[in-house]
């Protein structure tokens, strides 16, 4: 039988795996490569516990405080990250919703000149 999920839960494991992926040599240790070396996100208490509200949608648009503030990439945004996360979903990663993510409230969601 299939298991049905329901699409908020689709979409939180999409984002995981979109938004909060960091490269495999971040996944070992940590340390993210960067043009200028080596960037680190860390924390004293060990492991950072993504299962925290930080990185759950609170609302109804999909989005958590991880859409912009992203562990693979120093808890920061990049414009490398938001491209690549556009061609990844389509333009349908919660990053890009129209009311605030887009050029204009009517924009196209999977056109990325309307998202600049």
């Amino acid at each position: 039988m299939k298991k049905i999920v329901p699409l908020a839960a689709a979409l939180a494991a999409a984002l995981n795996v979109i938004s909060l992926a960091a490269p495999s040599s971040a996944a070992r240790d940590g340390r993210l490569p960067d043009p200028t070396g080596t960037i680190r996100t860390y924390s004293e208490d060990g492991p950072i516990d993504t299962r925290g509200a930080f990185f759950q949608s609170l609302g109804t648009n999909g989005r958590s405080c991880a859409t912009c503030h992203v562990i693979g990439e120093a808890m920061s945004l990049s414009a490398t990250g938001a491209r690549r996360r556009f061609a990844m979903s389509g333009g349908a990663d919660p990053l890009f919703a129209a009311v605030d993510g887009a050029n204009c409230p009517d924009a196209r969601r999977d056109r990325p000149a309307d998202h600049s």
